[in-house]
């Protein structure tokens, strides 16, 4: 089979030439967009904080999923269900705190609607948080080995800052039976 009368086009081929596909250390690419683009060390360090900041957010959201999945949990193992006539009862509006986790305040649930609220607010969540993954695999595509150094720094960071209270709790044997 010959395929030597298809030809690309001109600025297709430009740009699989310039496009690298190794690591590299450098100042000037394009990241993300066209016109995000550093030609200088200032510019450089710019992008660098920001897909940091960026890593840092991603396991932010991580870590309040997981602590909204763990409070859903509680709240639906220890629900009391009521309703009579459309209105509210004296049993729908019940307190709930945790013994395990004794930084939680005193809080209000009403009824299933906590549940479904935190469930919504999850599904919210993951959609930023599958979002920001995909912006951060596609900065760590420009092969820049600076930002890559940054996204892989910043979830480091931010895994210590929102991760590490939940792994420095004590261990509870009764978890273990």
């Amino acid at each position: 089979m010959d395929n030597s009368n298809h030809t690309m086009p001109m600025d297709m081929t430009m740009m699989m030439m310039t496009m690298r596909t190794t690591f590299y250390i450098g100042k000037d690419m394009t990241i993300l967009f066209g016109r995000w683009i550093t030609e200088s060390s200032g510019q450089l360090f710019a992008a660098m904080l920001v897909t940091f900041v960026l890593g840092i957010l991603y396991e932010a959201l991580r870590g309040l999923r997981a602590y909204l999945s763990g409070k859903l949990k509680f709240t639906s193992s220890n629900a009391r269900y009521s309703r009579l006539g459309g209105r509210l009862t004296e049993n729908e509006i019940t307190p709930i705190v945790s013994a395990k986790d004794p930084e939680s305040s005193l809080s209000l649930r009403l009824s299933g609607y906590t549940s479904i609220s935190i469930y919504i607010v999850q599904a919210l969540l993951n959609i930023i948080q599958v979002g920001l993954a995909y912006i951060l695999m596609l900065s760590v595509m420009t092969y820049n080995g600076w930002i890559f150094l940054a996204v892989v720094f910043g979830t480091g960071f931010g895994y210590l800052a929102f991760s590490l209270r939940k792994s420095l709790r004590p261990f509870n044997a009764e978890q273990t039976v």
